[in-house]
């Protein structure tokens, strides 16, 4: 394969693949809304039936784009091609987005080329998307047809950044400088108004339909990011103090959903009897004051008590998580500890997709909801409740062509959503 294939790439192709891509996701996640058994499956069949590797993703891209037979490219082509393009825009043995990073793209290629894409970070693919040349419609359909993830976020300066300079095209030193521009931006401590996503969508949305580049506009933009309260720290909205909240949560739905036998005598029923009292509480100080303790131990405990009833787990959902595709988090007593206690370890959407999926179902009261309507309302708070945990953490809202957030939905259209999630969990934690 001859590195000038690198100059014939047909972005016009990409742009059009970008629109097809966006109709289809729109109609797909219509039918996953509607609980379209036919199609979710369908979508579990095509996530298993594709390659898994990055490996094999850039060598499809790669061949699409410079009309090469994908067959024809070996591992040691694919590898050469991505060193010479990072060369030849800016970021000669550059592997990480980071700036003062000393991470080198020839330490880890081999590595990341080999990983299940389950393994590859957001901030991994943008470092491709900049070290091929892409645009941003191209990184678009990296990121929600190939990795069946969110777009670019508009709430996150980051992936601002790596959208404006793709779109025109600043490639890697671009972005360092836009980067440094966003550090200097002042911080106006008397700014508190929270702002919703859709609200800065419409903030954004001149500058991504403008073709020419406006320095003063995206500088004003990312002042507005700078100053979201989430943004700023040591406030209420920070990631730890959410994920508390929902784990408080948690905790008092689990008491709720497990017996009132000699099991939960043992993890103190004092504590279980306040958390469901204040559960009930319409005085949101007094629940929210219980929320300040989530206990590790007992949400751990309490997970492997919780009756499922003998639910039977589809063989395309058991393959997706024996080969990775889908996963769950540990929620193990010493995970949840380094996330809630010791803050060592970052709050991660798998985490907020979890709780707030336990939240809605095991504690939200459905009893006077016909049945024909319960799954589209227990989806629309799912929906609702997730979205609020996401944003306030930083993260995309829900994306339903995702694996695991797929089989979210696909669980609250099961009977018992609750315990077909717990039997789940623990076939995955077990495995």
């Amino acid at each position: 394969m001859e590195n000038s294939s690198f100059n014939s790439i047909d972005f016009t192709l990409l742009a059009s693949q970008k629109l097809t891509q966006f109709s289809q996701d729109a109609k797909l996640q219509s039918l996953v809304r509607q609980g379209d058994q036919q199609v979710i499956n369908s979508i579990f069949e095509e996530i298993l039936e594709r390659p898994h590797t990055f490996g094999d993703f850039l060598k499809r891209y790669i061949a699409d784009i410079t009309y090469q037979n994908y067959d024809d490219i070996s591992d040691e082509e694919l590898e050469e091609f991505i060193k010479y393009a990072f060369a030849e825009n800016q970021m000669k043995n550059i592997g990480s987005l980071t700036p003062g990073s000393s991470t080198a793209l020839s330490q880890r290629l081999s590595t990341w080329l080999s990983s299940p894409i389950t393994d590859i970070s957001r901030q991994t693919i943008f470092l491709f998307c900049f070290g091929l040349n892409m645009d941003e419609d191209a990184a678009s359909v990296l990121l929600t047809k190939t990795f069946r993830t969110y777009d670019f976020y508009v709430r996150d300066y980051k992936e601002v950044i790596y959208y404006y300079c793709l779109k025109h095209n600043l490639q890697y030193p671009g972005m360092l400088e836009w980067l440094d521009i966003y550090d200097k931006l002042p911080v106006d401590e008397t700014e508190t108004a929270h702002k919703s996503t859709s609200m800065l969508k419409d903030s954004f949305s001149p500058l991504q339909e403008s073709f020419e580049m406006d320095k003063e506009q995206f500088k004003n933009y990312l002042s507005i990011l700078k100053n979201l309260p989430s943004t700023k720290k040591k406030n209420r909205y920070s990631q730890h103090e959410q994920f508390k909240y929902l784990m408080a949560g948690v905790e008092s739905v689990l008491y709720k959903k497990c017996s009132l036998e000699n099991k939960r005598e043992r993890l103190n029923t004092k504590r279980g009897q306040k958390l469901l009292d204040a559960w009930k509480d319409t005085e949101i100080d007094k629940y929210q004051r219980l929320l300040k303790s989530a206990n590790c131990e007992h949400i751990s405990t309490l997970l492997l008590t919780v009756p499922y009833n003998h639910i039977v787990i589809p063989e395309n959902i058991k393959k997706l998580i024996d080969q990775g595709l889908i996963r769950f988090p540990s929620f193990s007593c010493s995970n949840l500890k380094k996330k809630l206690e010791d803050r060592r370890d970052p709050i991660t959407r798998t985490d907020l997709l979890f709780g707030a999926f336990l939240l809605c179902t095991g504690g939200n009261d459905y009893s006077k909801i016909p049945p024909e309507k319960l799954p589209f309302v227990r989806r629309n708070d799912f929906e609702e409740t997730v979205n609020t945990y996401l944003e306030s953490c930083g993260y995309g809202k829900l994306y339903l062509l995702n694996p695991l957030e797929l089989l979210l939905i696909f669980c609250l259209y099961q009977e018992h959503p609750f315990e077909y999630l717990i039997a789940l969990w623990r076939y995955a934690t077990s495995n």
